[in-house]
């Protein structure tokens, strides 16, 4: 990103799946203060303006707190959570002024479409979820394309037997990302989907949920992805784990370089390589 951009002087970054705290250069050249924090409060990147203008960044993996800082409680998806009161006012006004969109209903359910089976493993990770695939079936049909693609990390609640509402959705889907359609060759999608599976059976937010396109994946081959110092695909190096791929029926054909295929997902798996 940097290497694209001029006139920044330091970077924070949120939730990059990555540690670090380095200098990176810009389009022009400058070096610019970097840190990367990781993932789920791992640590928190803190920056320094001092008064002489000099900036200083750092990670932190503890912060001083008092014992008597106010809080209060309130109850998100079955579990007690502690809140600052302030900020949790200020959230509620933010929010207000869109109460009549967020409980417009669209749809009714007769039964539960569950994400999360089992919390502490979070199954959509490393094995098939209808609720996931569904989203999968929704982004083929928007994108008019052969192929619906999302990642296991793409989407935080279930749905829940009754009425659906924008507020059901947007609990399903909370991240601001657009739907984006792609065409790619026959290799392309191989190694799409090579790389979304390097960690099965471990779980991981790259496992891919698909529409349109079916795979095996032989857990006895060792996965030879090869990733750059950025977590980004470079190329396979030895045999490919997944196999008897079919887009739409049919036998997925890798030589046919002029071939394309149309594939649509969130603008966050095409642009950003999610390396949970």
């Amino acid at each position: 990103m940097l290497a694209g951009l001029s006139g920044i002087d330091a970077v924070l970054d949120g939730h990059p799946h990555q540690i670090y705290l380095k200098t990176l250069k810009d389009k022009e050249g400058k070096e610019i203060l970097t840190v990367q924090a990781g993932m789920k409060f791992e640590n928190i990147g803190q920056l320094t303006v001092y008064r002489d203008g000099h900036l200083e960044e750092k990670l932190l993996q503890e912060i001083p707190a008092s014992n008597t800082l106010p809080m209060e409680t309130v109850v998100r998806k079955g579990k007690t959570r502690f809140v600052d009161p302030e900020m949790h006012a200020l959230m509620n006004e933010i929010v207000r002024p869109y109460e009549a969109f967020l409980d417009r209903k669209i749809g009714t359910l007769s039964f539960d479409i569950i994400l999360e089976i089992d919390e502490q493993h979070i199954s959509q990770r490393y094995q098939e979820n209808a609720l996931c695939e569904l989203v999968a079936d929704a982004y083929r049909k928007a994108g008019n394309s052969e192929i619906g693609f999302i990642t296991a990390s793409g989407l935080m609640n279930d749905l829940r037997k009754g009425d659906i509402t924008c507020r059901s959705i947007l609990g399903v889907h909370p991240y601001g990302n657009t739907i984006m359609t792609v065409h790619v060759s026959g290799q392309m999608l191989k190694d799409i989907l090579e790389y979304a599976v390097r960690k099965c059976p471990k779980k991981a937010g790259t496992f891919p949920h698909v529409s349109g396109v079916t795979f095996t994946v032989d857990l006895s081959v060792g996965s030879s992805v090869q990733l750059d110092d950025q977590e980004q695909f470079t190329w396979v190096e030895g045999p490919y784990r997944v196999s008897e791929i079919r887009v739409g029926g049919r036998d997925l054909d890798l030589l046919a370089e002029y071939k394309s295929i149309r594939l649509s997902a969130s603008s966050y798996s095409i642009c950003v390589s999610c390396a949970a």
